[in-house]
């Protein structure tokens, strides 16, 4: 799946280093061994995500719906957190063609994309209601009434992006960055893939790789901070943006 996701973006070698680069990430290699129901996850996320790159591609295709329907169903009814990168795949590809005049492109794009859209909303409203129902079994076991109502009517778990301003925080995604995410080597091809991106796709819906890390840390980042385990969702994004670097780095030994 990483390989399909780096060769749709960009091209085989670099499909080719991205691989390798997953392979020997070093959270993988602690935690793709163990019995977590986050690597399945991993997989049907990054799944989910490739398929509806394909779809975005080449010609619409029905299976490829379907498979992007049942991935995106289990993320969201065990970690729903991980189908973000899908669903800013989708805002991205929308966003570098929405044109003017706007009102029409908007039309047109929701008319052309209108099956993958709708199994988005399907997607979305199954997540709020496996979320809601979640909520009601876990309240009614773990607390009575008066502390129910009490609960629903506080901000504890209003989980607001405080740390977004916390030093730290940054501190600790740059040092999970290069000693579990990636390594010290991959990520200096890392930040190549990333100086790359935006000086020469700026403009292209390959913008999604990076985008979806960051907003991954901006919504989740409280969460990330106490589990570092769900960095692995993360792991094929940066693995194909390190792909891009190690490639442009060997095309420049080559050429020079």
């Amino acid at each position: 799946v990483v390989f399909q996701i780096a060769a749709i973006h960009f091209c085989r070698k670099t499909a080719i280093y991205s691989v390798l680069f997953f392979a020997f990430a070093p959270l993988n290699l602690i935690y793709q061994s163990a019995l977590l129901i986050d690597i399945s996850t991993v997989f049907f996320a990054s799944l989910a995500y490739c398929v509806l790159a394909k779809y975005f591609q080449e010609a619409q295709n029905k299976k490829l719906l379907f498979i992007f329907l049942m991935a995106g169903l289990y993320c969201v009814l065990v970690k729903p957190l991980y189908l973000l990168p899908s669903g800013v795949l989708l805002v991205t590809h929308f966003s570098q063609q929405w044109k003017w005049p706007r009102m029409k492109n908007f039309l047109d794009y929701t008319v052309r994309h209108r099956a993958v859209i709708g199994l988005f909303a399907l997607i979305t409203l199954s997540m709020f209601l496996w979320v809601g129902v979640q909520n009601q079994i876990n309240s009614q076991a773990t607390t009575d009434l008066n502390r129910l109502s009490t609960t629903m009517s506080s901000l504890d778990y209003l989980h607001l992006p405080f740390h977004l301003f916390d030093a730290l925080f940054y501190a600790r995604i740059i040092l999970r960055g290069i000693l579990l995410v990636l390594n010290p080597m991959t990520f200096l091809f890392f930040i190549f893939g990333l100086f790359l991106l935006f000086r020469d796709h700026r403009g292209s819906w390959r913008m999604a790789l990076i985008y979806s890390i960051i907003w991954f840390h901006v919504i989740f980042g409280d969460m990330v901070t106490a589990h570092e385990y769900y960095e692995l969702s993360m792991v094929p994004f940066a693995s194909v943006i390190a792909g891009c670097g190690a490639t442009w780095i060997e095309e420049k030994m080559r050429s020079e």
